[in-house]
């Protein structure tokens, strides 16, 4: 039997997946507006206004799986009120699925819809893809959707830079893969210009995390430092200066963490950023901490943010202010509430923090 643990992943070069077209572009709200469903968001400040986008579904009792499709509006009003909105759906929704948005603005001023796309009719299908749709006017009254393209397998995180260059992280997760021999956290050079991706490295992988929900920042020595996801708090593994060459993770330890994605990014300040549930029993007290060392120590944590079943943060920033604007879920079947924070820095680095806590979306039913 194959130890999947014990094979440096190598990435496919083509798509082989159970899906083989992007997601569909639709402004359909009598399909798509009645939601039982959602979770899962990114978020992206491009100019004056903000993106958003997540997860979600219509199905009664709808959870993960098939029919699973993604949901975009924009604000040009610090969020006091959002666009219309617009879908990103599978093209076979009865087997395949769209989900985990990441916003990403690329250098061009394009913003990139990064999501996963799964088929098969599962939850998990063994192989994921990485797929990405690029809005080419992200400030036009009526934004343009370029065709969607695949990247690579598995399900993409948010890109980061390093120098000049920018990477992809991508997690094939290892719950039963289809190719063994592709499964990790793998790393990929983006070469966004031209639409396409070549692993560079990989993170090796622990027995106690099934989904990595990967998140990397570069450091000004020219490491990377890399966390993710896991059954005992986050994990994190750090780079030689200038390479892709990865330690196992360990435990971070710095503060507890419940088993859910986390953000690590970094503000136009120059600190590290950190939101994640400071809970190791739920996925619970969304809290937020400064590094003014690049990592190596953390400002005492804020909890903004004390309720039950809130989870999957993603950060920007509005340097104009100097807000940290973070959305995360709240009770993906329940409240179905997509959530907008706003924390300023300044007040925050001072140990004086205010936090604005308001609702993004919560649908009809």
């Amino acid at each position: 039997m194959i130890d999947v643990y014990a094979i440096a992943p190598v990435a496919g070069q083509v798509n082989d997946s159970y899906v083989q077209v992007p997601a569909i572009v639709s402004t359909d709200t009598a399909i798509y507006g009645k939601r039982t469903y959602q979770g899962g968001p990114g978020i992206a400040r491009v100019g004056n206004r903000i993106w958003a986008a997540w997860t979600a579904d219509t199905k009664p009792s709808a959870w993960e799986g098939p029919g699973n499709f993604i949901v975009l509006v924009y604000s040009d009003n610090a969020g006091l009120t959002w666009s219309p909105e617009t879908y990103l759906a599978p093209a076979n929704p009865t087997t395949d699925r769209a989900f985990l948005p990441t916003l990403w603005l690329a250098p061009d001023g394009k913003l990139w819809v990064l999501y996963a796309q799964g088929g098969n009719g599962q939850i998990i299908d063994g192989q994921f893809g990485s797929w990405a749709t690029v809005i080419s006017n992200p400030l036009a009254a009526k934004p343009t959707f370029e065709p969607g393209f695949w990247l690579a397998d598995g399900v993409p995180c948010s890109p980061f830079k390093v120098g000049s260059n920018w990477y992809l992280p991508s997690d094939y997760y290892y719950i039963t893969p289809r190719f063994p021999s592709r499964a990790g956290k793998v790393l990929f050079g983006l070469d966004w210009a031209n639409h396409k991706a070549a692993q560079v490295g990989y993170v090796p992988r622990s027995r106690n995390a099934d989904f990595d929900e990967s998140t990397y920042i570069g450091l000004k020595d020219g490491s990377v430092l890399s966390q993710s996801r896991s059954y005992g708090g986050i994990l994190q593994s750090q780079s030689a200066p200038g390479t892709f060459t990865f330690p196992a993770p360990q435990l971070w330890g710095k503060y507890i963490a419940a088993p859910s994605r986390h953000v690590l990014t970094r503000s136009p300040t120059g600190r590290l950023v950190m939101v994640w549930n400071m809970s190791d029993a739920s996925r619970s007290n969304m809290s937020i901490a400064l590094s003014e060392d690049e990592g190596k120590t953390w400002s005492t944590p804020y909890t903004f943010d004390t309720r039950t079943d809130i989870s999957y943060p993603a950060v920007d920033f509005n340097p104009n202010n100097g807000n940290i604007l973070i959305t995360y879920d709240d009770s993906r079947a329940g409240a179905r509430e997509i959530v907008l924070a706003r924390i300023n820095e300044g007040k925050l680095a001072a140990g004086a923090p205010v936090a604005l806590v308001g609702t993004l979306n919560k649908p009809r039913r």
